[in-house]
């Protein structure tokens, strides 16, 4: 295992893939202790409950798109004053319950505010939906224009 080139704190490459088209696909896990800590009331985990793959997406390389698969782990809370039974592991690139990168989703809006693209353009070009498009629009344009 290698620290991660991918510019993403606290994960690391497992391994890399190519099929017989030549697209690549990388298999990542967290190198991170504080990734066991509960969200809700911070005491670190010490049982896994389960392993999940997640397969969010992310900017292409290269001009090719490369698929990612997040090996992470679901741990358990047993603080009992918390209701919250187990959570998974999380990154800053990757919020919880996300299906996308927070750079492909910046990318995104960039694309639409900087780059003179619609909105449709830049969602397809960036593999999203049109309304995570026009969030992230909304999003980069408060960032960077004048109130």
């Amino acid at each position: 295992m290698r620290r991660c080139c991918w510019g993403w704190k606290g994960v690391a490459v497992l391994r890399v893939e190519l099929d017989g088209e030549g697209h690549r696909t990388v298999h990542l896990v967290n190198d991170d202790e504080t990734a066991t800590a509960c969200p809700t009331c911070g005491v670190f985990a010490t049982r896994v409950k389960e392993c999940v793959v997640t397969a969010p997406r992310d900017l292409c390389r290269g001009g090719e798109p490369v698929s990612l698969r997040w090996h992470k782990r679901r741990w358990v809370c047993r603080e009992r004053q918390y209701p919250r039974g187990s959570f998974t592991e999380r990154i800053g690139q990757v919020g919880a319950r996300m299906r996308t990168t927070a750079r492909l989703r910046r990318a995104c809006g960039r694309a639409a505010v900087d780059g003179g693209r619609t909105v449709a353009q830049a969602a397809r070009d960036h593999r999203v939906s049109w309304p995570v498009a026009m969030h992230e629009l909304r999003a980069y344009a408060a960032e960077v224009l004048p109130a």
